[in-house]
């Protein structure tokens, strides 16, 4: 029997159209269904989520964008009460072992770094699917 028998939301943040269609893939296969909502930057995901009426249960955020960077939208998602309780997952090609630290230090759950082979990206998907859908609790939508 899976751990979390209902539906899980999740926000991706990234300005990778290819990265988003890959993850929207990957989820599909997923044992646990999933609601994927998207946005392409930091700005806009705080605009989505202070108009969501059901907030996600799990963040994945690109570090690497134009405008508002992930780093500063993990510091605005950990500073506001309203989102300190969402795991946040860092999901980026970075290989700068400081945007690690500071992703760690910025309160993240966890950082999985993206393979720069892209082949590798959906079996690594179902990868973390498996582990964020089926073994970890989560605080239940509101």
């Amino acid at each position: 029997p899976l751990k979390n028998a209902s539906p899980i939301y999740a926000l991706m943040i990234d300005d990778s159209r290819s990265d988003i269609s890959l993850m929207r893939r990957a989820l599909k296969k997923s044992k646990n269904p999933c609601f994927l909502m998207t946005a392409p930057d930091g700005s806009e995901a705080l605009r989505l989520l202070s108009a969501c009426e059901v907030l996600p249960q799990l963040i994945i955020l690109d570090l690497n964008m134009a405008g508002m960077t992930g780093l500063e939208t993990l510091e605005a998602l950990k500073s506001d009460v309203r989102y300190t309780h969402i795991p946040v997952v860092v999901f980026s090609s970075s290989t700068f072992e400081e945007d690690v630290i500071k992703s760690y230090r910025g309160h993240c759950s966890a950082f999985v770094r993206k393979p720069s082979d892209m082949s590798k990206l959906i079996p690594l998907v179902e990868r973390m699917c498996a582990f964020w859908f089926s073994v970890v609790e989560y605080v239940k939508p509101s």
